[in-house]
């Protein structure tokens, strides 16, 4: 404890986790306490994505995006393949519909 104890009040640089996690043990200080002094960026940036993504639905992770930001990371053949083919013309203008069917019949 002495040792702990000296670390803290004079020298954190040394710390170890082991020491944190002592003190934390001998204060019954809850991880989320301690969690609360720091800035969410601040401990999220102590992670890779796959550690903390994982933790959460694709849903939620995926609703904190634009849409633009998130179809942009794949092709459209990867996109599309997961809509069916009417779904895929809906937004489509007519006239662009019959263009490309009048430039695939050419060929």
């Amino acid at each position: 404890m002495k040792r702990i104890q000296k670390k803290i009040v004079y020298d954190t640089e040394d710390l170890t986790d082991e020491d944190i996690a002592i003190f934390f043990t001998l204060f019954k200080i809850k991880p989320e306490m301690a969690m609360r002094q720091f800035k969410p960026e601040d401990v999220v940036t102590q992670y890779k994505p796959e550690d903390v993504f994982t933790h959460f639905k694709p849903e939620d992770v995926v609703k904190q995006f634009k849409p633009e930001d998130v179809v942009t990371q794949y092709k459209p053949e990867d996109v599309f393949t997961h809509f069916k083919p009417e779904d895929r013309l809906k937004g489509l203008d007519p006239e662009i519909i019959e263009a490309y069917l009048k430039k695939i019949k050419k060929q």
